[in-house]
Protein backbone atom coordinates (compact mmCIF):
# COMPACT_ATOMS: atom_id res chain seq x y z
CA UNK A 1 0.00 0.00 0.00
CA UNK A 2 1.25 3.51 -0.81
CA UNK A 3 -1.67 5.49 0.58
CA UNK A 4 -0.83 5.28 4.28
CA UNK A 5 -0.61 9.08 4.36
CA UNK A 6 -2.80 9.83 1.33
CA UNK A 7 0.13 9.67 -1.05
CA UNK A 8 -0.81 10.86 -4.51
CA UNK A 9 2.68 11.37 -6.00
CA UNK A 10 5.22 8.80 -7.16
CA UNK A 11 8.84 9.19 -8.19
CA UNK A 12 10.01 7.29 -11.26
CA UNK A 13 13.79 6.80 -11.38
CA UNK A 14 16.40 5.45 -13.79
CA UNK A 15 14.45 6.64 -16.80
CA UNK A 16 16.18 6.50 -20.19
CA UNK A 17 17.12 10.02 -21.34
CA UNK A 18 14.70 9.84 -24.26
CA UNK A 19 11.55 9.18 -22.19
CA UNK A 20 9.19 12.17 -22.44
CA UNK A 21 5.95 13.32 -20.86
CA UNK A 22 3.83 11.82 -23.64
CA UNK A 23 5.32 8.34 -23.08
CA UNK A 24 4.62 8.53 -19.35
CA UNK A 25 1.04 9.62 -20.00
CA UNK A 26 0.55 6.62 -22.28
CA UNK A 27 1.76 4.30 -19.52
CA UNK A 28 -0.34 5.71 -16.68
CA UNK A 29 -3.36 7.03 -18.57
CA UNK A 30 -5.96 9.36 -17.09
CA UNK A 31 -5.05 8.47 -13.51
CA UNK A 32 -1.92 10.60 -13.88
CA UNK A 33 -2.87 14.27 -13.61
CA UNK A 34 0.60 15.85 -13.64
CA UNK A 35 4.20 15.04 -14.49
CA UNK A 36 7.44 16.85 -13.68
CA UNK A 37 10.29 15.66 -15.91
CA UNK A 38 13.39 17.81 -15.40
CA UNK A 39 15.57 18.29 -18.48
CA UNK A 40 19.36 18.27 -18.69
CA UNK A 41 21.43 20.78 -20.64
CA UNK A 42 21.65 18.27 -23.50
CA UNK A 43 17.86 18.17 -23.91
CA UNK A 44 17.22 14.71 -22.49
CA UNK A 45 15.53 14.09 -19.17
CA UNK A 46 17.54 13.92 -15.94
CA UNK A 47 16.64 10.29 -15.32
CA UNK A 48 13.66 10.79 -13.03
CA UNK A 49 10.13 12.17 -12.95
CA UNK A 50 7.60 13.13 -10.28
CA UNK A 51 4.17 11.78 -11.21
CA UNK A 52 0.97 13.21 -9.71
CA UNK A 53 -2.18 11.11 -9.48
CA UNK A 54 -5.84 11.98 -8.94
CA UNK A 55 -6.17 10.01 -5.70
CA UNK A 56 -4.27 7.67 -3.36
CA UNK A 57 -6.11 4.78 -5.00
CA UNK A 58 -4.88 5.73 -8.47
CA UNK A 59 -1.33 6.06 -7.11
CA UNK A 60 -1.73 2.58 -5.62
CA UNK A 61 -2.78 1.21 -9.00
CA UNK A 62 0.21 2.85 -10.65
CA UNK A 63 2.58 1.28 -8.09
CA UNK A 64 1.52 -2.15 -9.36
CA UNK A 65 3.58 -1.36 -12.47
CA UNK A 66 6.76 -1.07 -10.40
CA UNK A 67 9.36 -3.41 -11.90
CA UNK A 68 7.50 -3.82 -15.19
CA UNK A 69 9.40 -3.16 -18.41
CA UNK A 70 8.76 0.14 -20.14
CA UNK A 71 6.93 -0.44 -23.44
CA UNK A 72 9.37 -1.03 -26.32
CA UNK A 73 12.38 -0.59 -23.99
CA UNK A 74 14.72 -2.96 -22.18
CA UNK A 75 14.58 -1.20 -18.82
CA UNK A 76 12.18 -1.71 -15.92
CA UNK A 77 10.00 0.99 -14.43
CA UNK A 78 11.16 1.95 -10.94
CA UNK A 79 8.61 3.70 -8.74
CA UNK A 80 8.57 4.89 -5.14
CA UNK A 81 5.95 6.94 -3.27
CA UNK A 82 6.39 10.63 -2.60
CA UNK A 83 4.34 12.44 0.00
CA UNK A 84 4.78 15.86 -1.63
CA UNK A 85 4.82 17.13 -5.19
CA UNK A 86 8.55 17.78 -4.89
CA UNK A 87 9.07 14.16 -3.88
CA UNK A 88 11.24 15.18 -0.93
CA UNK A 89 10.48 15.25 2.78
CA UNK A 90 12.85 17.04 5.19
CA UNK A 91 15.66 14.73 6.26
CA UNK A 92 14.57 15.25 9.87
CA UNK A 93 11.46 13.16 9.11
CA UNK A 94 13.51 10.05 8.24
CA UNK A 95 14.11 7.58 11.08
CA UNK A 96 16.66 5.15 9.59
CA UNK A 97 20.03 5.76 7.94
CA UNK A 98 21.36 3.15 5.51
CA UNK A 99 25.01 2.93 4.50
CA UNK A 100 27.28 1.01 2.10
CA UNK A 101 24.87 1.31 -0.82
CA UNK A 102 26.02 0.25 -4.27
CA UNK A 103 26.48 3.00 -6.86
CA UNK A 104 23.36 2.05 -8.82
CA UNK A 105 20.90 1.91 -5.89
CA UNK A 106 18.05 4.42 -6.33
CA UNK A 107 15.23 5.71 -4.12
CA UNK A 108 12.95 3.06 -5.64
CA UNK A 109 15.43 0.23 -5.00
CA UNK A 110 15.88 1.21 -1.36
CA UNK A 111 12.13 1.64 -0.84
CA UNK A 112 11.34 -1.77 -2.36
CA UNK A 113 14.03 -3.47 -0.29
CA UNK A 114 12.74 -2.07 2.99
CA UNK A 115 9.09 -2.65 2.12
CA UNK A 116 9.99 -6.34 1.97
CA UNK A 117 10.83 -6.07 5.69
CA UNK A 118 7.81 -4.04 6.82
CA UNK A 119 4.74 -2.24 5.54
CA UNK A 120 5.40 0.71 7.87
CA UNK A 121 7.99 1.98 5.36
CA UNK A 122 6.60 5.17 3.77
CA UNK A 123 9.51 6.36 1.67
CA UNK A 124 13.21 6.26 0.90
CA UNK A 125 15.76 8.86 -0.13
CA UNK A 126 19.18 8.27 -1.69
CA UNK A 127 21.13 11.54 -2.06
CA UNK A 128 23.08 11.98 -5.30
CA UNK A 129 26.01 14.17 -6.28
CA UNK A 130 26.14 16.70 -9.14
CA UNK A 131 26.74 13.92 -11.67
CA UNK A 132 23.66 11.96 -10.57
CA UNK A 133 25.67 9.22 -8.81
CA UNK A 134 24.42 8.27 -5.37
CA UNK A 135 26.61 9.07 -2.36
CA UNK A 136 26.59 5.56 -0.94
CA UNK A 137 23.97 6.10 1.74
CA UNK A 138 20.25 6.74 2.11
CA UNK A 139 17.38 7.34 4.50
CA UNK A 140 14.15 5.50 5.32
CA UNK A 141 10.93 7.14 6.53
CA UNK A 142 8.49 5.12 8.67
CA UNK A 143 4.90 5.51 9.83
CA UNK A 144 5.83 4.36 13.35
CA UNK A 145 8.79 6.01 15.12
CA UNK A 146 8.72 3.41 17.88
CA UNK A 147 9.41 0.59 15.42
CA UNK A 148 12.60 2.16 14.04
CA UNK A 149 14.94 0.36 16.44
CA UNK A 150 13.60 -3.12 15.79
CA UNK A 151 13.55 -2.58 12.02
CA UNK A 152 17.14 -1.33 12.10
CA UNK A 153 18.24 -4.51 13.87
CA UNK A 154 16.22 -6.69 11.51
CA UNK A 155 17.53 -5.06 8.31
CA UNK A 156 21.16 -4.42 9.33
CA UNK A 157 23.54 -6.44 7.17
CA UNK A 158 21.05 -7.52 4.48
CA UNK A 159 22.27 -7.78 0.90
CA UNK A 160 21.24 -5.08 -1.58
CA UNK A 161 22.78 -5.10 -5.05
CA UNK A 162 25.50 -7.45 -3.85
CA UNK A 163 26.53 -5.42 -0.79
CA UNK A 164 25.79 -5.86 2.91
CA UNK A 165 24.24 -2.57 4.00
CA UNK A 166 24.46 -0.94 7.40
CA UNK A 167 21.24 0.24 9.05
CA UNK A 168 21.10 2.57 12.05
CA UNK A 169 18.54 4.84 13.64
CA UNK A 170 19.15 8.48 12.77
CA UNK A 171 20.20 10.45 15.83
CA UNK A 172 17.82 13.15 17.02
CA UNK A 173 20.75 15.57 17.19
CA UNK A 174 21.17 15.21 13.44
CA UNK A 175 17.61 16.27 12.72
CA UNK A 176 18.54 19.95 12.45
CA UNK A 177 16.52 22.33 10.35
CA UNK A 178 17.25 23.85 6.98
CA UNK A 179 20.30 23.34 4.81
CA UNK A 180 22.42 22.18 7.77
CA UNK A 181 20.44 18.94 8.11
CA UNK A 182 22.46 16.94 5.57
CA UNK A 183 25.70 18.26 7.06
CA UNK A 184 24.58 16.83 10.40
CA UNK A 185 24.19 13.40 8.84
CA UNK A 186 27.66 13.65 7.28
CA UNK A 187 29.09 14.55 10.70
CA UNK A 188 27.33 11.59 12.30
CA UNK A 189 28.74 9.34 9.59
CA UNK A 190 32.25 10.44 10.52
CA UNK A 191 31.65 9.94 14.24
CA UNK A 192 30.06 6.53 14.01
CA UNK A 193 31.98 5.10 11.03
CA UNK A 194 28.58 3.75 9.96
CA UNK A 195 28.71 4.94 6.37
CA UNK A 196 31.24 4.37 3.63
CA UNK A 197 30.15 7.18 1.34
CA UNK A 198 33.37 8.92 0.30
Amino acid sequence: MVNAQNVTSLKATDLPATVDEAELRLIFGRDMVSVQLPRSSTGGNCGYAILGFASPESAERAMRQNGQRLPNRKVALRLAPCSTVSGRKPLASYQLCVGNLGAQVSDADLYSAFRSFSDIVLGARVPVDHSGRNRGFGFIRLSDDDAAGSLAVKAHGFQLSGRAVTVRQCLQADATAGNRTLLGFFQWKRRSACFQCE
